[in-house]
């Protein structure tokens, strides 16, 4: 493996039972060296044999390790691997998604020559053949601090300057796999930035599947999301919830009262009682949330789904996702 004096990019790849196609297509851009000053750490998070005799197998033409370690969650894997970076920045790429080279190549060679706390960039989906499938809605039409706090959700969409990211407490580490563990670690830091760079270049490939470890929780363990917004809430002072509160009450209207709300509503009647936790959440920490600004420009972006979300309507959404499924299962009958 090729040895470089100064690492400009430390970037952590966190694996638990990928699948071998998905794996080959993570690594594939870090079988050739380019002359990069990067370096790759690979966690194996207490992956089957199989897969953990692959990572050990592979031969990266960079500066590489692969550290194994029992179960603990994808957080936990990544805190290992800040454990051992020597970067001056960090990135982050999930072992099931791969990056765009010449664009990522593009940002690294700048890196030597920046001082930003954050580098953003853009995110493309693509299916589970690779294929793009859309990429607007993890780009930035106006970028400003502002609207990055408001819509930063993942830490696979920038690089994070390690020393800022150490004396911000690191990344958030529940005990247990936890819904909003990335938004809890990304909110507080885009907060407390004091410079944000975005390159609108498509870095990062990130493959939507259905049947994700997230995916499959039950109603009660989805419930930790509220976990990871006490985390945010108690990481940021008075004064920065005050300077960012239309942003942050808009990060917990989004991701509680609309996407978290229709995911437990499939669940029926318990997760109806689910999201009456979650409503008396939102009351006790963001009493006038109705009103914040963002919602009714999001009603004219989004569907009938959002707007029946944030108006409470839960009953509707029973009744029509019910009435979805059923057409479904009688398809699939067919």
């Amino acid at each position: 493996m090729a040895m470089v004096k100064e690492i400009l990019l430390s970037l952590i790849i966190p694996v638990w039972n990928t699948p071998t196609v998905f794996l080959q297509q993570c690594f594939a851009p870090f079988l050739q060296n380019r002359n990069l000053k990067i370096e790759i750490i690979i966690v194996d998070d207490g992956s089957c044999p199989e897969t953990s005799k692959y990572l050990d197998s592979i031969n990266l033409a960079y500066e590489a390790q692969v550290i194994h370690q029992k179960n603990q969650g994808q957080n936990s894997a990544r805190c290992t691997g800040l454990s051992v970076a020597r970067g001056i920045y960090v990135g982050f790429l999930d072992s099931d998604d791969f990056i765009n080279w010449d664009s990522f190549a593009k940002i690294v060679d700048l890196l030597c020559d920046e001082d930003s706390d954050i580098i953003v960039f853009n995110g493309v989906k693509v299916d589970a053949k690779g294929k793009r499938i859309d990429s607007k809605e993890l780009n930035f039409a106006n970028f400003s601090k502002r609207e990055y706090v408001r819509s930063c959700a993942e830490l696979w969409r920038q690089f994070i300057r390690r020393e800022f990211l150490e004396e911000n407490g690191g990344l958030y580490n529940p005990s247990k796999m936890c819904i909003g563990e990335d938004l809890a670690s990304i909110l507080p830091l885009s907060v407390r930035a004091d410079s944000i760079k975005y390159f609108n270049e498509d870095v990062y490939m990130y493959r939507q599947q259905r049947r994700s470890a997230i995916h499959s929780m039950d109603s009660s363990n989805r419930l930790s999301i509220i976990d990871s917004f006490n985390h945010i809430i108690k990481s940021l002072t008075n004064d920065e919830l005050s300077l960012y509160h239309n942003e942050i009450e808009w990060q917990a209207v989004n991701h509680l009262m609309n996407y978290e709300t229709r995911a437990q509503l499939r669940y029926g009647i318990q997760g109806l009682r689910n999201v009456r936790r979650i409503s008396s959440w939102m009351s006790m920490h963001f009493r006038e949330w109705q009103c914040n600004p963002y919602i009714n420009d999001e009603k004219s972006k989004r569907g009938v789904a959002f707007r029946l979300s944030v108006g409470r309507k839960y009953w509707i959404i029973m009744f029509y996702q019910s009435f979805i499924r059923r057409i479904l299962e009688r398809g699939n009958l067919d």
